[in-house]
């Protein structure tokens, strides 16, 4: 494989980063308003802990794997002195090592979660973990072009004929807008496909300068979010008038089930990155960093949740709404997020 086609593991942070810090990170502040602040920390570092584990099993299993296919394929493992051999910083020379079996994945051989499952455990067991694959990666796609669509629909003007921008009222208790709406609401969901399946086809490797810009994008979209409800809650006088504010403990104390279950999958949703960790760690040159890699983004991204979902839901409150974005509109002389209130 040539250089161009590696990256360091730098990049492997940001896709992961990028790809964890996504959609379910809106939905961290109306999940945390209504299970409680204190409750909603103790459940995202517990989702977020159990969820390094997977990681690191995923990445031994594909080390255990490329042992595997070395051995089967006549590989000389323990070089020429009797000793073990693995990868070296750039992935092409073998150094060796002592007689305990080091860390090995090769950057030219991918194994895909489903591969490993019909190694190690049955052909039954991969043809499963690929279905849920299938399903996950639909529901996700619905999630994100209904995020795209709704955000799009009511924040850019398209006011042809037959078209109508679409107002947060369109879509209140209903499945999809109806009328003009309707019709913006689908062409805004082509415009997303004319976006993303280009980029899909792309291999990760030359998306690097995209995936670090929209890496940069994100962060730049968080530190305004965040700083914004910071400023209201420091100076009191940014929460809408409308609001039905309580008292700051209360917020984080006052728990209810219901919403304490919610956080659960939410969190669950937005870490889940185990089928992609072959993809995202192939290309990777020194191997033997992918370890810390993970558990830093993971405690990273858990980070970035914990920072949305407070700031966000104790500055709004009462009036957060289920997907939290950027949107931002003038009203009763004071600049707030839209999509983060009600109207």
């Amino acid at each position: 494989m040539t250089k161009q086609k590696q990256y360091s593991w730098l990049v492997a942070f940001i896709y992961i980063m990028n790809n964890n810090v996504s959609g379910g990170l809106l939905a961290m502040p109306f999940v945390f308003y209504h299970a409680g602040l204190l409750v909603a920390l103790i459940l995202l570092l517990l989702v977020a802990m159990s969820t390094i584990p997977p990681l690191i099993w995923t990445l031994e299993v594909m080390a255990r794997a490329q042992a595997l296919e070395d051995r089967h394929s006549g590989m000389d493992l323990y070089g020429g002195d009797g000793e073990w051999s693995c990868e070296s910083e750039t992935d092409t020379e073998p150094f060796h090592g002592s007689l305990t079996p080091q860390f090995r994945i090769s950057i030219d051989r991918k194994f895909e979660v489903d591969e490993l499952c019909k190694l190690f455990l049955s052909p039954w067991i991969g043809y499963l973990f690929g279905l849920s694959v299938v399903i996950w990666c639909e529901l996700a796609m619905w999630h994100y072009v209904t995020l795209a669509a709704s955000a799009w629909s009511a924040h850019i003007p398209i006011n042809l004929d037959g078209f109508e921008q679409c107002s947060d009222d369109d879509f209140r208790m209903r499945m999809h807008p109806t009328g003009p709406c309707w019709n913006t609401y689908t062409l805004c969901v082509a415009m997303f496909g004319l976006i993303v399946v280009p980029i899909s086809l792309m291999d990760l490797t030359e998306q690097k300068f995209l995936q670090t810009f929209l890496g940069g994008v994100r962060v730049v979209a968080i530190i305004l979010m965040v700083g914004y409800c910071l400023v209201g809650l420091l100076t009191e006088n940014i929460v809408p008038e409308d609001s039905e504010t309580s008292d700051i403990g209360e917020v984080w104390l006052d728990s209810d089930l219901i919403g304490a279950m919610a956080v659960i999958p939410v969190v669950a949703h937005a870490l889940s990155c185990q089928p992609l960790i072959p993809s995202f760690v192939q290309p990777v040159t020194d191997k033997r960093k992918l370890h810390v890699v993970m558990v830093a983004a993971i405690l990273s991204c858990a980070f970035v949740y914990a920072i949305v979902g407070v700031t966000i839901s104790l500055h709004f409150q009462s009036q957060v709404v289920e997907t939290s974005s950027l949107c931002w509109v003038e009203q009763t002389n004071h600049l707030y997020s839209a999509t983060c209130l009600g109207d």
